[in-house]
């Protein structure tokens, strides 16, 4: 509105002279009630167009966050809700996942089976579901609608234990810790196929327990998926890894058949 402006612009009546602001060089004149609706209506149009931006830009960055987590190709298409045949490991999943989200304490989650019963798809969709449904700033949200933020950085990690190890070792030769770091750092952490050799090496154990360590003193959450038992399991990664790992944790066995068939079978 135009307080120097002695006629409103929607009805043409003349508007008051606003007595109560002296000291300027010309009369100042009361909005009238056309003006101030006016400024309503804008302003709860800028707030409900703000509004949806924040809403896209939530959306843009969580599905942005899904691939920082460590979620791609297939993993990244993986859905608590999907999954059948686990009924009491998928609701186990499901709270598991809603406690990260809302900041509650989460102890250590151990899914443990064959191979192909379906451990790294419950793993990798527990962290889908937080990225989906996780808390974004708004600031944040509209910066990302408006493709200002630079990158999307997760807190959430998912990484193999191949890869884990393989990565750890190459930055170390080249004197970074990088892996080993976000690894310690992550508000969830899920290792993936962990103890798939029962002859680890010196570096494999120590690299583990430098990791499990730190998170076991910090109290926070790590996921693990093992084709290993509890017999095998502290052989492969060191004794003191598993203690802790295990320590008020929730395991879960997954007696399923494998879910990997193929497609056709020539004879």
């Amino acid at each position: 509105m135009n307080i120097y402006e002695s006629k409103c612009p929607y009805c043409g009546k003349e508007k008051e002279v606003d007595t109560t602001i002296s000291g300027v060089y010309k009369p100042v004149y009361k909005p009238c009630k056309c003006e101030i609706e006016e400024d309503e209506r804008q302003a709860a149009i800028r707030e409900a167009e703000r509004n949806k931006r924040i809403e896209s830009g939530k959306r843009i960055y969580r599905n942005k966050l899904i691939p920082a987590s460590g979620l791609c190709g297939r993993l990244g298409r993986y859905k608590i809700e999907d999954i059948i045949g686990q009924s009491e490991a998928v609701a186990i999943a499901k709270e598991y996942a809603q406690s990260i989200i809302c900041g509650e304490k989460a102890e250590n989650l151990l899914l443990v089976g064959q191979v192909g019963t379906g451990k790294t798809m419950l793993a990798a969709a527990i962290v889908r579901y937080i990225c989906e449904n996780c808390e974004v700033e708004d600031k944040k949200a509209e910066e990302c609608y408006l493709n200002q933020l630079s990158g999307v950085y997760s807190p959430y990690f998912f990484t193999t234990a191949i890869s884990l190890l393989s990565n750890a070792r190459s930055e170390m030769l080249n004197n970074s810790s990088a892996t080993v770091q976000r690894c310690k750092s992550a508000k969830l952490l899920v290792i993936d196929d962990i103890g798939t050799s029962t002859a680890a090496t010196d570096f494999q154990q120590t690299t583990l327990l430098d990791i499990i360590d730190s998170r076991y003193n910090e109290e926070k959450p790590t996921i693990i998926t093992t084709n290993l038992n509890a017999a095998e399991l502290p052989k492969a990664i060191g004794q003191r890894s598993y203690d802790r790992l295990k320590d008020g944790a929730t395991i879960i066995t997954i007696n399923e058949e494998s879910h990997r068939k193929p497609k056709k079978i020539l004879k």
